[in-house]
């Protein structure tokens, strides 16, 4: 059920309120600054749920992902302000170690394995307490050594919190050097 409101101009109609909302959302969607806060947004969120107790821990490490994403995609829009046009965002993806690779960011092992661990927290371990197929859950094991592989969202490691900040920290420096190498409007 929907409130209803009531537009106050007399001249309002349902295409001009179409059109003011258009420009909102294509001013706002590829405003590299309004990612950037909401990313800010997000990692404040986070750092509360890491101070509670562990098993807040999960939905930590998604707000982390989450953060991370928003700022990755702030890069993309400073480089790329048409992902937002037409009344649509074309940048869907919530694959941290893709977006941040397009960002222009390098990262090592490591870095790279903690950003597919967070996107499995953003997919669904952050969100529910299983994933849409048990496969997403379920560890792999050679047949031959028994190793286990562990997939994304299943499990956090000691570090992560201070290694998703540091990432976080070089993308904010990324989008700055981007953003002072612009010429202004």
């Amino acid at each position: 059920m929907t409130m209803p409101f009531f537009s106050i101009d007399p001249n309002e109609t349902p295409e001009t309120l179409e059109q003011k909302f258009l420009k909102l959302f294509e001013e706002r969607g590829r405003s590299a600054e309004a990612w950037r806060a909401h990313a800010h947004a997000l990692r404040e969120a986070a750092n509360t749920m890491w101070e509670g107790p562990l098993d807040h821990h999960q939905v930590a490490m998604m707000l982390d992902g989450l953060a991370i994403e928003a700022l990755a995609k702030a890069v993309q829009i400073a480089q790329d302000p048409t992902l937002v046009s037409a009344g649509r965002w074309t940048l869907k993806s919530h694959d941290l170690e893709s977006l941040v690779a397009e960002a222009g960011l390098v990262v090592d092992a490591n870095q790279r394995s903690l950003l597919i661990r967070l996107t499995g927290f953003v997919t669904w371990a952050g969100r529910y307490p299983i994933p849409l197929k048990s496969k997403a859950m379920t560890p792999t094991m050679n047949a031959s050594t028994k190793e286990l592989s562990m997939p994304a969202g299943t499990w956090i490691a000691d570090g992560d919190r201070e290694a998703a900040s540091k990432i976080f920290g070089r993308l904010e420096r990324v989008l700055s050097n981007q953003r002072g190498a612009q010429p202004s409007s």
